[in-house]
């Protein structure tokens, strides 16, 4: 009676959805009960599984909670991969990266290795915890090219309530339920454009940030930043925290600013649990190049996603994508 009941029902919202829903769920579901029995067997017995990987060549230390981006790396030695392979593959030797949101390094070590010694980075992690073991991790790399600061990025300089979540790199400016929010600390807020007239010899050649909903006030205190520079912008934008319409004013200000192309990821699929050829395919909006325009149409009922911007076409394609 079981598989019966199941079959109507398959067969009710084939017809209800369409074959590519269906498909889409079905591979989504087998690949998360996947990951959930391989996360069962490494954190069986009370198990958190070492505090220290190895990543790129040098030791990274783990937040203790292993949630989020910290169980990810435990588990697969990977965050966001589709994302990770177009960020490392657009960065330049020598370049200047601004990282906002560093957690606990994972994409400042990644800009680190693409732009090497010649680069400079500047990190920002508002989170005490966060920055303690950013700051270990960042004295475990070679290289004298990283500096890092215990301030959010916002849109004016303040003092501002910071909620804190259960998830160390879910923490933001906003308050929003969804991002599990366990407290409040205040934090010193800068904007980009202050900061960078302290720092009159960097020169901006990429701009990185995953900070949960706080996306737009960064952009807003750094518009010198993008007027001048024009970095590669590397956005994980949060719908489900700040609305299309918000999020679509914002792009259209972006484009006035010189970004026409640009490469967007559903998050829900970046993965490093999620089969390779289904993260990879466009079909199942794993990655799609194309005009900003075109983006933002497909981005608008993504509840989370990345957009990699630029002024100009790179050439970059799904098959350098498979490649990383």
């Amino acid at each position: 009676m079981m598989p019966m009941r199941r079959v109507r029902k398959g067969l009710r919202l084939l017809a209800e959805r369409g074959p590519r829903h269906v498909l889409r769920e079905t591979a989504y579901n087998y690949y998360y009960h996947r990951h959930e029995r391989i996360r069962g067997r490494a954190f069986r017995n009370g198990n958190s599984g070492p505090k220290i990987i190895s990543l790129f060549g040098d030791d990274l230390e783990l937040h203790a909670s292993m949630r989020g981006i910290n169980e990810s790396l435990y588990l697969f030695g990977a965050h966001e991969p589709i994302a990770s392979a177009i960020y490392s593959k657009l960065l330049a030797p020598g370049g200047h990266v601004i990282d906002v949101g560093s957690n606990i390094g994972y994409f400042l070590r990644l800009a680190r290795n693409a732009i090497g010694d010649s680069g400079k980075i500047l990190g920002f992690e508002p989170v005490p915890g966060n920055f303690e073991i950013l700051t270990r991790n960042v004295c475990r790399t070679p290289q004298q090219n990283i500096q890092i600061f215990p301030w959010a990025i916002g849109e004016r300089n303040e003092t501002a309530d910071f909620y804190e979540s259960q998830v160390p790199n879910w923490g933001s400016l906003i308050r929003d339920d969804s991002l599990l929010p366990k407290g409040v600390i205040p934090v010193e807020v800068k904007t980009l454009d202050n900061i960078l007239k302290d720092f009159p010899t960097f020169r901006p050649t990429a701009l990185r940030m995953d900070v949960d909903g706080g996306e737009l006030m960064i952009l807003s205190g750094a518009r010198q930043v993008l007027l001048e520079y024009r970095p590669l912008l590397f956005i994980e934008f949060h719908t489900f925290a700040l609305g299309w319409e918000k999020i679509q004013s914002a792009l259209l200000e972006l484009r006035e600013l010189g970004y026409s192309q640009g490469v967007l990821i559903d998050r829900l699929w970046d993965q490093p649990w999620i089969g390779k050829w289904f993260r990879e395919r466009p079909w199942w909006s794993g990655v799609k190049e194309g005009r900003l325009e075109s983006l933002a149409s497909s981005a608008s009922k993504l509840p989370v996603f990345t957009l990699i911007l630029h002024g100009s076409r790179t050439g970059l394609n799904q098959r350098d994508v498979g490649n990383q």
